[in-house]
């Protein structure tokens, strides 16, 4: 993925580190031209709210869904 515009690279650099957008998030708000609607916005805080319905940040509980069963390995529980 390719920014050219150096403000533009700076922005979405700092706008997926703050939202914790996947790499596929951050291609899509790029691919969406988002940067270029909120500058051209009136309302730039209706557009960010609109992004963030969109696209929520992911919380580890939807990266793993189910739990590891490792009782096969026999290892001891630490505490």
């Amino acid at each position: 993925m390719r920014v050219e515009n150096k403000n533009a690279r700076q922005f979405f650099t700092e706008e997926a580190i703050k939202s914790n957008w996947s790499t596929r998030q951050l291609e899509r708000q790029i691919n969406s031209f988002f940067y270029e609607r909120l500058l051209s916005s009136q309302n730039k805080e209706k557009v960010s709210v609109e992004i963030q319905k969109l696209e929520p940040a992911k919380v580890p509980e939807d990266i793993i869904r189910d739990p590891y069963v490792l009782e096969f390995l026999g290892l001891k529980p630490v505490g």
